[in-house]
């Protein structure tokens, strides 16, 4: 869940609290999707390799 203080009331404006916090592995994310789709690489691997950084993107915030 989402904690976040209460003038967070949109959509919106919950997503650029969150996106404005994790600026640096979003790009991060960003260039390794476009690394991937340049290479060619395709299926699990790739797969793998995204949801890990997915994973990595969402702990950057809570410290762990």
């Amino acid at each position: 869940m989402l904690a976040q203080p209460q003038e967070l009331d949109t959509p919106a404006q919950l997503i650029e609290a969150w996106r404005g916090g994790r600026q640096a592995q979003i790009e991060r994310f960003s260039r390794m999707l476009a690394d991937q789709r340049a290479s060619g690489a395709a299926g699990l691997s790739m797969l793998s390799v995204a949801v890990r950084e997915i994973g990595l993107l969402e702990r950057s915030q809570r410290g762990g």
